[in-house]
């Protein structure tokens, strides 16, 4: 090949790359003048007051549900869950309007054993009164690696018809280490990849840190940045059998401790 034609294919490549890189940018540009609908309802919670929704999740967007160990996050995350499943008010308290096209809930499970997993899928259909749900598929990746979690995770929520609410209860162990920027930076990138492209929305819980009421390493920095919400669960300091779900960040109307 003659320097011309080589310089001339270098040329090209360079001018294909920049027409790539232009056209992926006037996709992202934001026109004010477009007429864009507000996000759609994924979860709320009811108001005792006002008897008034206030705004829990929209897809599109990740929620972050954090507390210490045995705060009873899972014990609130599995309410969501029968509230989605349901999609009524559960307990006059928590609500998840989904609509037909949006109805299916993924429940992934990463700490618990098989048998507890079952145990909180049986106490979700108690809740709602259903023997097994059909709108529900529930998985326990206790025994899969971080990387094949994060596998196996994505590749539901892109072969799940009609998706709508997505659960993933110890993101913590989607990656190997949880103060791992580039691993952190990544699972943030993730969520906000999965909830845009397939209009879900997903809650995820985290540990907090001992002493400490942030979540966890550099991933908890990271999902409290970017998630829509993030509610804190902790055991009330007068009763360890009752817990307190509070809003410790919302980008919408806040909540009241309950």
């Amino acid at each position: 090949m003659s320097k011309e034609s080589f310089k001339n294919l270098i040329e090209s490549e360079i001018n294909k790359s920049t027409n790539e890189l232009f056209k992926k940018l006037e996709s992202y540009r934001i026109d004010v003048l477009e007429v864009i609908p507000p996000p759609e309802i994924a979860w709320e919670i009811k108001d005792d007051s006002s008897e008034e929704f206030n705004i829990l999740g929209t897809h599109g967007n990740f929620s972050l549900v954090k507390g210490k160990a045995k705060s009873k996050k899972s014990f609130f995350i599995n309410m969501a869950i029968a509230a989605a499943v349901g999609r009524g008010l559960l307990q006059n308290k928590l609500r998840s309007p989904l609509k037909d096209t949006l109805s299916n809930v993924l429940y992934f499970d990463t700490e618990q054993s098989k048998y507890h997993v079952q145990n909180a899928v049986k106490r979700i259909c108690r809740q709602i009164d259903v023997d097994i749900p059909t709108n529900l598929d529930t998985y326990g990746l206790r025994k899969a690696s971080p990387s094949e979690r994060l596998k196996l995770v994505e590749y539901s929520i892109e072969n799940t018809p009609n998706l709508g609410f997505v659960v993933i209860d110890g993101i913590r162990d989607l990656i190997t280490s949880i103060n791992d920027e580039a691993e952190s930076t990544n699972m943030a990138s993730k969520l906000l990849e999965w909830t845009e492209r397939y209009n879900i929305h997903i809650v995820v819980i985290l540990h907090e840190n001992p002493g400490s009421d942030k979540a966890r390493g550099h991933i908890g920095t990271e999902l409290t940045n970017k998630a829509e919400t993030v509610i804190t669960v902790q055991i009330d300091k007068y009763d360890d059998d009752v817990s307190i779900v509070s809003a410790g960040f919302c980008r919408n109307k806040s909540f009241k401790p309950f």
